[in-house]
């Protein structure tokens, strides 16, 4: 017996379907455009069986379990190009799964009412943080969590939680962080801004006020603003170079996960 199974992906439908109960999946354009064929005949979409138990149904790689959308029986509805919606024509129960995004569920539940089937995926709940941290007696959080030579200013979502929402820094009365590493985070922060890492992290304007455009050059990082960079018109010798002051020296003692050590000055 022949399933079928129709992955519509934004505007464009593909029909698939499993030949002879192995999951090999062939294009319906390598087919007639009438439909399938069995034993000889060619069937349209609409002829098939559309009893499918629920049990049997395998689990596809291109898609993912549903967050928690249900649609009566009807047209399956189009949220744009990365959405891809698994339809079922002409179910007797009327149910339509539309999965959206990765999977990233934990768990996979389903609840039946009447004629409508829902497949909803839950994400368990993960605590703020965890009551054993590697390191309990550290005096800061990055070094209860042996955290202390292992971020860079590209960490934005470690940055994030020390800083106020329109980039400033918090005090270490509300973050707990030792001096040491408020240091090293306020320096952090410094880099992420002139590299364009937090965008949304600066001060509201005015409004009616448009700001004009500035050329973001020279966007590598240097130690200092970029104000107050100047070029080096003379370098010197190749052996003896004048080189540019790049990074933080507080950072100098960071992992190298490279191999290499780290240059601060390039």
């Amino acid at each position: 017996m022949m399933e079928q199974v129709v992955l519509m992906q934004g505007m464009a439908s593909t029909l698939l379907f499993p030949v002879n109960q192995d999951h090999r999946w062939q294009k319906m354009n390598e087919l007639p455009q009438d439909g399938p064929s069995q034993n000889g005949k060619t069937l349209a979409p609409s002829t098939m069986s559309p009893h499918w138990p629920l049990a049997e149904l395998k689990e596809v790689k291109s898609l993912s379990p549903p967050d928690s959308l249900v649609q009566s029986h009807g047209t399956p509805p189009l949220r744009g190009p990365f959405l891809s919606v698994l339809h079922f024509p002409e179910a007797p129960s009327g149910m339509v799964v539309a999965p959206r995004g990765p999977l990233t569920t934990q768990s996979v539940v389903e609840i039946q009412g009447g004629k409508t089937t829902i497949i909803e995926g839950r994400i368990t709940g993960t605590p703020k943080e965890s009551p054993n941290p590697p390191n309990p007696s550290g005096q800061c959080p990055i070094c209860r969590w042996n955290l202390k030579y292992k971020y860079t200013y590209e960490d934005v979502l470690l940055l994030s939680q020390f800083i106020r929402p329109h980039g400033g820094m918090l005090p270490r009365r509300v973050t707990g962080l030792c001096q040491e590493e408020h240091r090293k985070i306020e320096e952090c922060v410094k880099m992420a801004h002139r590299a364009g890492l937090l965008p949304n992290h600066r001060p509201k304007l005015p409004e009616g006020f448009v700001p004009k455009s500035k050329p973001r050059l020279n966007r590598y990082l240097t130690r200092w603003s970029p104000r107050s960079v100047k070029p080096i018109y003379n370098k010197g010798h190749r052996w003896n170079k004048v080189r540019m002051a790049v990074g933080s020296p507080l950072l100098k003692d960071n992992i190298s996960y490279a191999g290499r050590p780290l240059v601060l000055y390039h």
